[in-house]
């Protein structure tokens, strides 16, 4: 069976430089690729792999995304359907 997916990120590159992103926007540092033993500290773990993205909240009112243009090129009338897991702590 084929990979029915558009695009697929794990983290497992360890840092933004080795994503599939295009582009991450993140003026105030609240965004970055955290290993295992850093979220376990927290008492935190991702749900696959040893690598998570993270967003640390600071109190503030900026805002920290990634961008991803290449991987959901689809036709005019056609529908992508995204799915990611998420954890709030």
């Amino acid at each position: 069976m084929a990979f029915q997916w558009l695009f697929e990120e794990n983290f497992e590159g360890g840092s933004f430089t080795n994503s599939l992103f295009n582009t991450e926007t993140d003026t105030a540092s609240i965004v970055d690729i955290a290993h295992y033993s850093q979220l376990a500290r927290q008492g935190m773990a991702p749900y696959q792999g040893a690598y998570a993205a993270r967003l640390r909240l600071n109190g503030g009112t900026t805002s920290g995304y990634f961008i991803e243009s290449d991987g959901f090129d689809t036709s005019a009338a056609g529908t992508i359907f995204v799915r990611f897991n998420m954890y709030l702590g």
